[in-house]
């Protein structure tokens, strides 16, 4: 995040704004294509009406975020906080963690929230119960089957360190950060930064593929009271300064060692970087050789693409895949991010959310003609040909998700904005704190428009934007959307998608851990279409969604066949015959599909 140049006067800090941009090598001299591979169909795609309707009151949600203002404009007050849908309790629907924060200028309280999802659509309040208590300033939270014991546990980022809770069943969970060896000791050589400061977004990944779900850990800046940096937009007042005034701090790798121990790999896995300033990480397998890679936003600095050689090493090959940058050889100010596809071509598709002025980034892998090795290929920008620049040139956007909200098929873009500085109207008219957030529907032929006023008048009301995750909270099939609100009340848009269906597909795993992170779905209808998903943490902006894949139906023409490929070594395919009718399916990596 940094604010608007322009809006910042220059006798309070240097910008990096007239540096000479890097150079971009370009990774094979073929013919990549740099457009649209079939015209726009958006005149005969239907355009099937979908209703968000605000329910977070109704359905008994009633947290408040605490950012912990203090009113000396503290750098991380602005930045929180994160969602996380996850079945807790093990009764088939997901449930509910907010997470809040508390006065940094204070000894530290709990203000985070759990929510028993009761089947219904309606949520009961379990944090006195739950054990998830949180006496740091809360930021991101992921999600995963640590220790293999069938139960889903929770990690949390806060502002210091980490929180790690064993999930007990029944919605009970113990805090054992200290038995697991998260405890964000120094790296493991003498130049390594102390205690981790500022942890953000997180990720579980099975990285050497032996069925133990690892950990990336994002860090920002390295930042305390003491060292907070005075910067103004208008001359007179201080506001939140950017992350260019102060150093960076490395993510972190976690191995899992099992029964919930972990060990910290960074530097012998290659990620260590004390420039990083990262607020978002996606998983990703870019070359489809099976290992999972990670891709990370950073703010204000280059992005990183970590590949995996398959044994859990990794290096960052941004500049080479083209990823680093913007169009313009500058870095972005990267927040939130998701991997999707953009349409049939089924290639991995990377949006970021940026900074006012700052359009989303929608990365697209192209292959060159005839070529099928993905290492063959480069990253491309599609925002300016797809039209997402032109959509999302002014918000400031925080949360992103793909999701295919009206289920025809096609991933659309879910987008949280918000600014960061509450007095940005004062200085910009034509910018403000609290934004609107977009449903960028899908056209097909790689076209999206912005049908937000589409769904009703809840999506319009503005908020401070930051965390985004979808469920099927009431399991009819269609994705509901949380966005996390900064300073705010949260807010839970139930979806609605008549006549749309669709099939919602879960994986049990084994070999593959229990969530099966990594395992891909493709699902081929009659008609010779094809859609894929993937069992994905991390993305989005400190949130974690649900781990159940939507496939839109449309109408509900039946599938013809599922294709699940399990990650776990050696990786083995497995291909369903339906015909598979709307619906849910468990699919059970040993025994099968399991209605």
């Amino acid at each position: 995040m940094r604010l608007l140049a322009a809006l910042v006067l220059p006798v309070l800090f240097v910008s990096c704004g007239d540096e000479e941009p890097p150079q971009i090598p370009t990774r094979k001299d073929a013919p990549y294509a740099t457009a649209p591979s079939r015209p726009a169909d958006s005149t005969k795609r239907p355009d099937h009406p979908v209703s968000l309707k605000n329910i977070t009151r109704d359905a008994g949600i009633t947290f408040i975020h605490d950012n912990g203002t203090t009113g000396k404009k503290w750098l991380p007050e602005t930045m929180g906080s994160g969602v996380a849908w996850f079945d807790a309790d093990g009764d088939g629907d997901d449930d509910l963690l907010l997470l809040g924060a508390s006065r940094l200028d204070r000894p530290a309280t709990s203000t985070t929230h759990c929510y028993r999802n009761d089947g219904n659509g309606r949520f009961v309040d379990v944090t006195s119960s739950c054990g998830i208590n949180l006496p740091v300033f809360a930021l991101g939270v992921a999600v995963a089957d640590v220790d293999g014991d069938q139960d889903t546990d929770v990690f949390v980022t806060g502002l210091g360190g980490y929180r790690y809770f064993e999930n007990l069943g029944g919605f009970k969970f113990r805090d054992q950060t200290d038995a697991s060896g998260l405890h964000g000791k120094p790296l493991e050589d003498a130049k390594g930064p102390d205690t981790p400061s500022f942890p953000t977004s997180a990720a579980f990944a099975d990285i050497d593929l032996d069925g133990l779900p690892d950990l990336f850990v994002c860090h920002y800046v390295r930042w305390s009271a003491a060292t907070d940096v005075w910067a103004t937009i208008d001359g007179k007042t201080k506001s939140y300064a950017i992350p260019d005034q102060y150093q960076g701090e490395s993510c972190r790798l976690w191995r899992n060692l099992g029964k919930g121990r972990f060990e910290d790999i960074t530097i012998r896995a290659g990620i260590r970087n004390d420039e990083s300033k990262a607020l978002g990480v996606c998983v990703i397998d870019i070359n489809a050789d099976g290992a999972p890679d990670f891709f990370v936003a950073n703010d204000k600095w280059a992005n990183f693409l970590y590949l995996n050689d398959g044994s859990g090493n990794f290096r960052d090959v941004a500049l080479e895949w083209n990823v680093a940058y913007g169009p313009d050889g500058r870095a972005r100010a990267g927040m939130g991010i998701d991997v999707g596809c953009l349409d049939e071509q089924l290639l991995p598709t990377i949006a970021i959310g940026n900074f006012s002025n700052e359009p989303l980034s929608l990365f697209e892998l192209a292959l060159p003609k005839g070529e099928s090795d993905r290492n063959a290929g480069v990253m491309i920008n599609r925002a300016d040909v797809t039209g997402v620049a032109a959509l999302t040139q002014a918000p400031l956007t925080f949360g992103v998700v793909f999701a295919d909200l009206d289920l025809d098929g096609l991933e659309d873009l879910i987008l949280a904005n918000g600014h960061i500085e509450p007095t940005i109207g004062d200085v910009h008219s034509g910018l403000t704190f609290a934004q609107p957030a977009q449903w960028l529907r899908n056209l097909g032929g790689r076209r999206f428009a912005d049908n937000s006023r589409n769904t009703g008048a809840d999506l319009l009301v503005p908020l401070v934007g930051r965390g985004l995750a979808v469920s099927d909270l009431d399991r009819d099939g269609d994705l509901d959307v949380l966005m996390t609100s900064n300073g705010g009340a949260p807010t839970l848009l139930r979806c609605d998608t008549p006549p749309n269906r669709s099939l919602a597909v879960r994986l049990r795993g084994t070999r593959s851990g229990t969530d099966a992170l990594g395992a891909t779905v493709r699902l081929v209808n009659f008609d010779g279409s094809n859609q894929i998903r993937t069992v994905h943490s991390g993305s989005s902006y400190l949130s974690a969604s649900t781990y159940e894949l939507i496939f839109g139906l449309g109408k509900g023409d039946p599938a013809k066949e599922i294709i699940v490929r399990w990650p776990a070594k050696p990786a083995h395919s497995v291909t369903y015959t339906g015909p598979f009718k709307p619906g849910r399916l468990v699919i059970d990596e040993q025994t099968g599909i399991l209605r």
